[in-house]
């Protein structure tokens, strides 16, 4: 049995994928972590708040959920060091959940501010779409901006494009140390629309 991971990804590495794949490769069951706190729920918080363009043929996987009052970004140390261990270089921002989170699951989330976004809708009641890229050009979090076709797909907050699908979020609502509120999406899209 040989199981390996690229080096130059580290990210890609997920723990408990990795587990879960060498339980069956021994065909022994996977036991989740005794420190899952059995009294959170979380399919209450998860709401099916997505539509899809009538023309989408392939619906994702996909979760949000959303933080106020956020006061405090510091990063736990333990975090910092299971990133430093990994190959990644702590942030010290909410970027290093971000990476955390990929590290152990290999699920990317995307984190948005959500007062950014309310602030440029002017209301609080919105639908998150997904469609086909209606507009020429995208400038990202990382500030590049990037040429789109309509065969990428956008996820929209109604009229407001909040990031290239699966990719990378638009700057105009990206989070800073100042953010208060958080919108966070789960997603996993089909791998041959991102």
């Amino acid at each position: 049995m040989n199981i390996s991971a690229m080096a130059n990804r580290a990210d890609s590495l997920s723990i408990k994928g990795i587990s879960k794949e060498i339980g069956t490769l021994l065909d022994k069951p996977y036991k989740n972590s005794k420190y899952l706190d059995k009294r959170f729920d979380c399919q209450e918080l998860i709401k099916n708040s997505l539509q899809c363009s009538d023309e989408l043929d392939d619906y994702p996987t996909f979760i949000t959920i959303t933080v106020e009052n956020i006061n405090d970004f510091t990063i736990p140390k333990w975090i910092n060091e299971k990133l430093f261990c990994s190959g990644l270089e702590p942030m010290g921002n909410l970027l290093d959940f971000q990476n955390y989170i990929l590290l152990e699951t290999e699920y990317p989330f995307e984190f948005y501010d959500l007062n950014k976004i309310l602030s440029k809708l002017n209301y609080s009641d919105f639908k998150l779409i997904l469609t086909k890229a209606n507009v020429s050009s995208f400038l990202a979090n990382n500030q590049l901006e990037y040429t789109l076709n309509e065969d990428i797909l956008l996820l929209k907050g109604d009229n407001i494009d909040l990031s290239i699908a699966g990719l990378i979020s638009n700057h105009e609502v990206s989070y800073t140390d100042q953010t208060k509120s958080l919108l966070i999406e789960g997603s996993i899209f089909n791998s041959k629309k991102i």
